[in-house]
């Protein structure tokens, strides 16, 4: 799932349901630009590597191949 991704590739702060997780983890990246910026940049890796089309192309193929 997505909060795999984020602590895979470094790309946030995945938090549990309490509101007080959520909070701590905005106010961290308020007070960290540089850790934000990072974030920011492994995110956009992330996307393109794990939810690229062609990432998307050969799974959804595989997936096909499988099934017949």
């Amino acid at each position: 799932g997505l909060a795999s991704i984020v602590s895979e590739y470094d790309c946030g702060i995945v938090v549990d349901e309490d509101l007080r997780s959520l909070v701590a983890a905005v106010e961290r990246l308020i007070e960290n630009p540089s850790e934000r910026s990072r974030m920011g940049s492994n995110g956009l890796a992330a996307v393109r590597k794990e939810l690229g089309i062609r990432t998307v192309v050969d799974t959804l193929e595989k997936h096909y191949r499988e099934s017949m």
